[in-house]
């Protein structure tokens, strides 16, 4: 997006700049055909053009190339700011739902923090609802709930077999 930008406004400012700069007008609307070059960074100049022609069109160029930047510059700036307020109202739109709450519902005390869920008092890890590593009591809920597709389902709590994720 950005490169559009830079070679839109060095379409539109290509010809100003390069007559600015002292090329004469004729010259300076035959290159506008190279404002792809320019819109890289590059002057459209070789050898054989005579020195004081190539001084004009390389700072014509230039100049065309920073009006590019500078605009590219400013937009990415304006949607940073449009972005930063965006955040920064969505932020607090949320910090006021959770201030209008009456202070949560009656099961919150029964679900415990993110800090508190993930220490284990087996040492095990959390993953998907199970402890991996642990004797936290759920060999038997994993038993119940863990059978491979191609054999019933136990209900019997029972060791975790080695396929299942809590043992």
């Amino acid at each position: 997006m950005l490169v559009s930008l830079i070679s839109s406004r060095v379409g539109s400012t290509l010809t100003d700049s390069l007559t600015d700069a002292g090329v004469p007008h004729s010259a300076a609307a035959r290159f506008e055909e190279a404002k792809d070059a320019v819109a890289m960074g590059v002057g459209p100049v070789s050898e054989a053009v005579p020195a004081q022609l190539r001084a004009a069109v390389v700072e014509g160029s230039h100049s065309a190339f920073m009006n590019g930047v500078h605009t590219a510059v400013l937009v990415t700036g304006v949607l940073a700011l449009v972005g930063a307020a965006l955040a920064a109202f969505g932020l607090r739109g949320r910090e006021d739902e959770t201030d209008e709450t009456d202070g949560g519902t009656e099961n919150d005390e029964n679900v415990p923090s993110p800090a508190a869920a993930a220490v284990r008092p087996s040492g095990g890890i959390p993953v998907s609802g199970h402890v991996i590593g642990g004797t936290s009591g759920l060999a038997g809920t994993c038993a119940a709930t863990c059978s491979p597709p191609d054999r019933p389902t136990r209900t019997a709590p029972s060791a975790s077999p080695s396929w299942c994720p809590a043992g």
